[in-house]
């Protein structure tokens, strides 16, 4: 059995090196061994050394694999997941850590940024007339609310005729109606006057359709009939609290939704001081300022209006209407 080896391992190497390899291989095996002969079969001495190079730089042949799935075994179908795409600068998929691609531009190759949704609610005033967007000017909005009031709405008409300043009356439907002569003296000085219901009812918004028709498009019609030829372009809401429901059906009655940036809450007397320094912290170029002339004592408006708006003038501002 011994001397049998040669043989019986040949086939094995034929599997793993080329047929020339292994040719050359077993012969030098043999030429190595102890030649002896028992019943014609060739001996092979393995004590002695067999040449290593050889097998160090033959190569076995290439067998194809093939890929077996059991019968029994379902194979593994793995999902399609699209590739997220990272884009640098985006935002999109930070709660994952992650960031997602976005459409880009065809011609410039940077992404498009969202367009912003525009308020339909002013809280800013329109520019001068006459003035560029790049001109370096500032302006700033007056805005009354609750009036007109006897005592307190000829004061505050008294300091804008002197200052030569124009501003926006917020007119409640049934104060007007008691006193339309006011309304027609706003009118007559170049004042716009606005909507602001009938009895300043601060829920309006949550109020049924007949209700604010009675409350809006009503004091509207009111104040048009008090000083006709006159369009009341705004609508100001009590409190400021407006839907959209609400905004969209003052937008159908042909007024705009008016709203304010500045508010130093004077409706609160938190004394004159105190109204002068918040307008002047919340003060800024296109601003819209929310005072009161009517709905209780309002002495420190009038002392604080005094004074505003002969700084707001040394600033550089200018004073135009809502836009």
């Amino acid at each position: 059995m011994k001397n049998r080896l040669p043989l019986l391992i040949a086939p094995l190497i034929s599997i793993l090196l080329t047929p020339a390899a292994t040719s050359q291989l077993v012969t030098e095996a043999a030429a190595l061994s102890n030649e002896s002969t028992i019943s014609g079969t060739q001996k092979v001495n393995f004590g002695k050394p067999v040449n290593v190079a050889l097998l160090e730089t033959v190569q076995p042949p290439l067998v194809p694999m093939r890929t077996m799935v059991p019968t029994s075994i379902a194979p593994v179908v793995t999902p399609s997941v699209k590739p997220t795409v990272i884009v640098p600068g985006s935002n999109n998929g930070a709660k994952r850590g992650l960031q997602t691609s976005t459409k880009t531009s065809s011609k410039s190759g940077q992404a498009k940024p969202k367009p912003k949704k525009k308020s339909l609610i002013i809280r800013t005033c329109a520019m001068p007339a006459g003035a560029k967007p790049n001109d370096q000017i500032k302006y700033v909005a007056l805005t009354f609310d609750d009036g007109p009031n006897p005592i307190y709405t000829p004061k505050v008409l008294a300091i804008l005729k002197k200052e030569g300043v124009h501003a926006t009356f917020c007119l409640i439907g049934r104060h007007a109606k008691k006193y339309p002569e006011l309304v027609q003296e706003i009118v007559a000085e170049g004042h716009k006057i606005a909507d602001h219901s009938m009895n300043h009812d601060e829920h309006l918004d949550k109020r049924s359709l007949a209700k604010m028709k009675a409350e809006i498009l009503g004091t509207k019609e009111l104040l048009e009939s008090i000083v006709p030829g006159t369009t009341v372009e705004y609508y100001r809401a009590p409190g400021g609290n407006m839907n959209n429901r609400l905004r969209d059906l003052v937008i159908g009655w042909g007024m705009k939704p008016l709203g304010w940036s500045v508010d130093p809450k004077d409706w609160q007397e938190p004394g004159t001081e105190q109204i002068l320094a918040t307008v002047k912290a919340q003060l800024h170029s296109g601003g819209v300022i929310i005072m009161h002339d009517a709905g209780g004592d309002r002495t420190e408006t009038i002392d604080a209006l005094e004074r505003v708006i002969p700084e707001l003038k040394k600033k550089g501002y200018q004073f135009v209407f809502p836009g």
